[in-house]
């Protein structure tokens, strides 16, 4: 924040609220449907992916840092 103006701190704040925030009640109802629909183990087997996709990208990003 000490980068951003001091009078758009708050349209920063909330821009980040809402980058993070979205995606977790999108990820909620997705999940809850597909349980719903009784895919009990493809939730799981998403999240994993996701895991992997993210740790593979943080690692061959910071590994060049």
């Amino acid at each position: 924040m000490n980068k951003i103006a001091e009078d758009e701190r708050a349209t920063a704040s909330s821009f980040n609220v809402i980058v993070w925030r979205l995606p977790n009640a999108a990820s909620t109802v997705i999940g809850g449907t597909l349980l719903g629909a009784g895919e009990l183990g493809l939730p799981f087997y998403l999240c994993a992916v996701l895991y992997i996709t993210s740790i593979t990208l943080f690692y061959s990003i910071l590994q060049n840092a």
